[in-house]
């Protein structure tokens, strides 16, 4: 039995079932996701900018299939759902234009540590 189910808000109907993790399982994503903020960190501005631009590409390959999740899931209306996509891509263009200019000489002191350039 599952311990979680999406449903469709407009018909409620299931869409899928989903099983709690374990703390191991949480706890290993988590540790994953901290070994890939530390790998991140490393990455120049330019390259990150080209990663995000690819996330951007990524999504518009996908919009169709986003746009019917996101209407079923949340009960949006496709259309909206279409443009929450575009904004999404809007957003990783901008940042992947302009955020190396707007972060080249950004410093930070996070609990004592320097951001690593």
């Amino acid at each position: 039995m599952s311990d979680i189910t999406t449903v469709n808000p407009a018909t409620g109907e299931d869409i899928k079932n989903y099983d709690y993790m374990t703390n191991d399982e949480v706890n290993k994503i988590v540790d994953a996701s901290h070994n890939a903020f530390l790998e991140w960190r490393t990455v120049s501005h330019e390259e990150r900018g080209r990663i995000i631009q690819s996330i951007g590409d990524k999504l518009m390959e996908y919009k169709e299939e986003l746009s019917r999740l996101m209407t079923e899931e949340r009960g949006k209306l496709y259309g909206q759902s279409q443009q929450e996509v575009d904004l999404c891509k809007a957003i990783c263009d901008y940042t992947a234009e302009n955020g190396v200019a707007a972060l080249a000489d950004d410093e930070r002191d996070i609990e004592s540590m320097k951001k690593v350039s």
